[in-house]
């Protein structure tokens, strides 16, 4: 009697594109709709159903308001304002995969770690920036597909990302992501006879 046991990755490389919500406070300072990110993912599975691994990425927001009549520390200025916030998530991950063998493997679980936090106010040529270190958490759900027996594949996500800032009219770093990942797997092939 002949079985053969569906391959399990041992590592995955991910590459994965964003775009999403600002939410809370950060939506009010700059309201646009399209939350551009590109992240790299290593996945190491040290269980069939586990893996932990690390991310890290890149996500940027921009809004021009038109030209008006501003109040800062320094006086009244008549400027056209760009607003810019950017993070970048350097974090530890860990997920659960509960459904194995199918075409599509769903995952759960989430990162920890450190967001790099980009702050940029312009009036003009007048610039007012900050740039911090700050914990952060993202809860994350998806999938992944394989592509047949080869060790690429497709996903899908969704993730939302929480940093404890403050600075100005941003009290929380709060955003939400949906996405598509490309990865590159290498395989331990188990079969039995």
């Amino acid at each position: 009697m002949k079985s053969e046991a569906k391959a399990q990755y041992r590592n995955l490389f991910l590459y994965n594109y964003s775009a999403g919500k600002t939410v809370g406070s950060l939506d009010k300072f700059i309201d646009r709709k399209y939350y551009d990110g590109f992240h790299i993912d290593l996945r190491h599975f040290f269980k069939e159903d586990y893996s932990f691994g690390f991310r890290i990425g890149w996500n940027n927001v921009k809004a021009v308001l038109d030209r008006q009549s501003f109040q800062t520390d320094k006086g009244t200025v008549s400027a056209i304002q760009t607003r810019y916030m950017s993070s970048l998530p350097v974090v530890v991950n860990a997920f659960y995969y509960p459904v194995k063998g199918k075409k599509l493997i769903p995952y759960v679980g989430g990162s920890l770690g450190v967001y790099v936090m980009d702050y940029q106010k312009w009036f003009g040529a007048v610039a007012f920036k900050k740039k911090s270190f700050r914990p952060g958490i993202s809860p994350e759900i998806g999938f992944l597909a394989p592509i047949k027996k080869s060790e690429v594949g497709v996903g899908a996500f969704a993730r939302f990302n929480y940093a404890a800032y403050s600075h100005e009219e941003v009290k929380n770093m709060i955003y939400m992501e949906l996405g598509v990942s490309i990865f590159l797997g290498d395989k331990n092939d188990k079969s039995c006879e």
